[in-house]
């Protein structure tokens, strides 16, 4: 009898994953005081490293990206360097650049760059003398444009979620109101708060709660307003602060 030959397609990896560790990495490039005059991707890959990407595109593998390396890239997306102020500086255009080590050695020279414009243009270079090889140069690019593609499959932001900022200010605006009323009732019911000032102190915690609903959907711009500011600022607690917003949004 004829046994079946049962083929494993590439749909069927995707619960499997490749973990590249440090090989991939955002680097900053700064000038003698500090201020970020560039950011881009970084991979440093060697023969080792290229032959297990190049397995893992055949078999349908995922990458493997921890959440660190997630949130610095989508902050990459964002910003590309410093002002002169060293207020962060708008998204020109994201860069990868492709370092191949080889017999151990490590370089300084990258052996190829794409840089993807944020109007769609794409610009690829790779080093003259990885030309002359052609299986090397071609390894190299299929693992460089297969990385840039995982990593552009992670970058979409997730649909930002403001309901821990609407509870956090829910408790804080009913804290208030209820916290007014009780206080009043106390006062009044020992006969040391006037009738027309308890009755204001009802008025005051119902407008506390009436002026917080309504002004309940300008909620996200006044959000968007302050992060904005503060992602711009040239005060570096500031821009922490921002950092830290973002990552509370998008997780």
């Amino acid at each position: 009898m004829n046994q079946l030959e049962v083929k494993t397609s590439p749909s069927s990896n995707l619960n499997k994953s490749i973990d590249l560790g440090d090989r991939i990495r955002i680097e900053e490039v700064k000038d003698d005081r500090g201020i970020v005059l560039f950011r881009f991707v970084r991979f440093n890959l060697d023969p080792t490293s290229i032959k297990r990407i190049l397995q893992a595109k055949k078999q349908g593998e995922r990458l493997q990206i921890s959440s660190s390396l997630l949130n610095r890239l989508q902050f990459l997306a964002l910003s590309d360097g410093e002002h002169m102020d060293g207020g962060n500086r708008w998204q020109s255009g994201l860069t990868f650049c492709t370092y191949y080590e080889l017999a151990g050695r490590g370089s300084d020279r990258i052996a190829m760059r794409s840089v993807i414009g944020l109007d769609g243009d794409i610009i690829n270079q790779i080093r003259a003398d990885l030309l002359g090889n052609s299986q090397t140069s071609t390894e190299i690019a299929s693992s460089h444009y297969w990385l840039i593609e995982r990593l552009l499959d992670r970058l979409p932001m997730k649909k930002i979620d403001y309901t821990w900022l609407k509870t956090e200010l829910n408790w804080w605006v009913w804290g208030i109101s209820l916290g007014l009323l009780a206080m009043a009732l106390f006062l009044f019911l020992a006969k040391l708060l006037p009738v027309v000032v308890f009755i204001l102190a009802l008025l005051v915690a119902a407008g506390i709660l009436l002026a917080f609903y309504v002004w309940q959907p300008s909620l996200r711009p006044w959000i968007w307003q302050r992060w904005l500011q503060r992602f711009l600022s040239n005060d570096e607690s500031d821009r922490q602060r921002a950092i830290e917003i973002w990552q509370k949004l998008v997780q």
